[in-house]
């Protein structure tokens, strides 16, 4: 889902919360920028608000407690082309697209402010509320979710050992290392992923290429003026 978000800004250079949410219900049924031919792994509340958008074109979808981590482990890209913006409103919607809560949005709002941190060479003073390996809650909830991947962070000195710390606590262990990778990747850099694991990616090439295309977008964005955000 994250990929469907880049593909939207490439694509059209612009911000349109109704490609984004296009592009997820083609991910949901056809498989678009999955690593499969077909989506999967899908949580209800994502799945819910996909036919949601097939059938309503509904571009807010979930009620107070669809408190989940779908929104936020896809948070990336949404993040990049909005950096700089003191406005969280572009996150805010692609968040409601599926995870409809005020609870979220908090959620979002704090991991903006960790990636914000990190992106300016400051590591982040926000805590996780786990102190201990043995009091994280790994289940799929935003709030456990996020503390959970705070906890991998500042629990290790390396992104290998905290990946390696996230993913290996268990339960929704996928979307807690998926939270990780974008806070604790912030901090340390794309070459402190080991070469190791990126030779693993499906479709290497096709991802960099996604990826060095809203980068550039980004940038351009900002050289046209030090405020400008895409609307």
């Amino acid at each position: 889902m994250a990929f469907c978000i880049a593909e939207s800004f490439v694509r059209l250079k612009r911000y349109d919360l109704a490609d984004i949410a296009n592009n997820f219900m083609r991910w949901y049924e056809d498989g678009f920028w999955s690593s499969l031919p077909k989506a999967f792994d899908i949580g209800n509340a994502t799945a819910y608000a996909c036919r949601r958008i097939r059938e309503h074109r509904q571009l807010v979808n979930g009620q107070e407690e669809s408190q989940g981590n779908g929104s936020i482990m896809r948070m990336a890209p949404a993040f990049i082309m909005n950096y700089g913006n003191p406005y969280l409103t572009m996150l805010f919607e692609i968040s409601d697209l599926t995870h409809n809560s005020k609870i979220v949005r908090q959620v979002v709002e704090r991991m903006t402010k960790v990636c914000n941190d990190h992106v300016a060479g400051n590591k982040t003073e926000i805590q996780s509320s786990y102190q201990t390996r043995a009091e994280v809650n790994n289940s799929g909830w935003a709030v456990s979710t996020l503390d959970a991947a705070l906890w991998a962070f500042h629990s290790t000195t390396s992104f290998q050992d905290g990946m390696l710390a996230a993913v290996n606590l268990g339960g929704d262990s996928d979307s807690i290392g998926a939270v990780y990778g974008q806070i604790a990747g912030a901090f340390h850099g794309y070459d402190a992923i080991p070469e190791k694991w990126l030779e693993k990616i499906k479709d290497r090439k096709k991802v960099n290429s996604l990826i060095e295309s809203l980068l550039e977008l980004k940038m351009q964005s900002m050289d046209r003026s030090p405020d400008a955000k895409l609307t």
